[in-house]
């Protein structure tokens, strides 16, 4: 926005533009009243043997258009920001109790079969890796080769050593097609639970795990 000093003083004395600097808010930043304010006590004090031209009065009723201008976009982008969030609200308090598939590949082990779901691009040779919560590696599986698409693995929890403690594990997709790697990522599915943010960013909460919103894949009622 301009500052106080945009304004010229063409056709102004000295001590009026002194008069007319003292009659603004004190701001280093005018406001389009300010402005305004300034702009009208410009044409009352003028020097009328040096008044304002009719090319520097167009010039300072531009600025105080673009400047109006400029502060009505300003406050239609605060008005739209906060509608927007409002939505956002809305539409994840909706969430709530439905199914949903994204992108991950943790999962929790609670003395039953654990259900692995992961996606291929096209046929590979897949195993499947599965590290604790130390980041070691426990158990591979080979799955053999598979078409493209969406695969389910059932793990029942034993890993090289035997039968793992109840916790949280994660696991990793190796997927190739001779010596060539190809595209996979892990899925989870569940039931959301909750909603929060975090620094402004929304998360919804499945099997205990935060998600956000950008890695969901499918939303279902949450029956099937």
């Amino acid at each position: 926005m301009p500052g106080i000093d945009t304004l010229s003083s063409v056709g102004v004395s000295d001590n009026a533009v002194t008069d007319l600097h003292n009659s603004l808010t004190g701001n280093q930043i005018m406001g389009k009243d300010d402005f305004l304010k300034l702009l009208v006590n410009q044409l009352k004090y003028q020097d009328p043997i040096n008044p304002m031209g009719n090319t520097e009065f167009a010039s300072q009723l531009a600025q105080f258009s673009q400047l109006e201008s400029l502060q009505q976009l300003n406050t239609s982008a605060e008005n739209q920001l906060v509608l927007d969030q409002s939505l956002n609200n809305s539409f994840m308090i909706n969430l709530i109790g439905k199914g949903v598939d994204a992108y991950g590949n943790n999962i929790k082990f609670d003395g039953g079969n654990t259900e692995i779901k992961y996606s291929i691009a096209s046929k590979a040779e897949v195993k499947i890796k599965i590290f604790n919560e130390d980041g070691t590696l426990i158990k591979t599986i080979d799955q053999g080769t598979l078409k493209g698409g969406e695969h389910k693995f059932t793990w029942d929890g034993m890993a090289d050593s035997g039968l793992v403690a109840n916790g949280n594990y994660r696991f990793e997709i190796e997927a190739k097609d001779g010596d060539t790697d190809v595209t996979s990522y892990g899925m989870i599915s569940g039931i959301i639970s909750g909603i929060s943010y975090d620094q402004g960013s929304p998360y919804i909460t499945v099997n205990g795990e935060l998600i956000n919103l950008g890695d969901i894949i499918s939303i279902n009622d949450g029956n099937g």
